[in-house]
């Protein structure tokens, strides 16, 4: 019993590398906050000492292609700077995709003007017309 107790509750965790690190990616669908939270949770597994501009670079380089684009040269202090500049870059992205996607609606104009329907009754009143040259065959 002792044994099941201690293979429950004291389970070694594997150690993270940095090449674990290295080979994660965002998926399509995350968001950039849930990434740099799922990164940052297997970082402090890692046992490898590294300055933290090293895992942010990482964190970067691990981000979706239009997040990279945007922060590429982009020096961050920390996790959380990044975090917070791609989840408000993201909310652009998403802003503009909607703006794009949105329909633009019908417009229908009322006419300005109206036709009016003129009836001659005599045959002078058709030859003044065509003096006038408002009336043409």
């Amino acid at each position: 019993m002792e044994n099941s107790f201690h293979d429950y509750y004291f389970k070694i965790q594997p150690e993270v590398t940095i090449s674990d690190l290295a080979t994660l990616k965002q998926s399509k669908d995350e968001p950039a906050q849930d990434f740099i939270t799922r990164f940052r949770k297997l970082k402090m597994k890692c046992w490898i000492p590294m300055e933290e501009r090293h895992f942010i670079q990482i964190a970067q380089t691990a981000l979706k292609i239009s997040l990279r684009k945007r922060f590429d040269e982009i020096l961050f202090g920390d996790l959380a700077k990044l975090a917070n500049k791609a989840s408000k870059y993201e909310e652009l992205l998403r802003e503009e995709q909607k703006k794009r996607n949105s329909s633009k609606g019908t417009y229908y104009k009322t006419p300005s003007s109206s036709v009016h329907l003129v009836e001659v009754e005599t045959e002078e009143g058709i030859e003044s017309f065509r003096k006038k040259g408002k009336l043409q065959w």
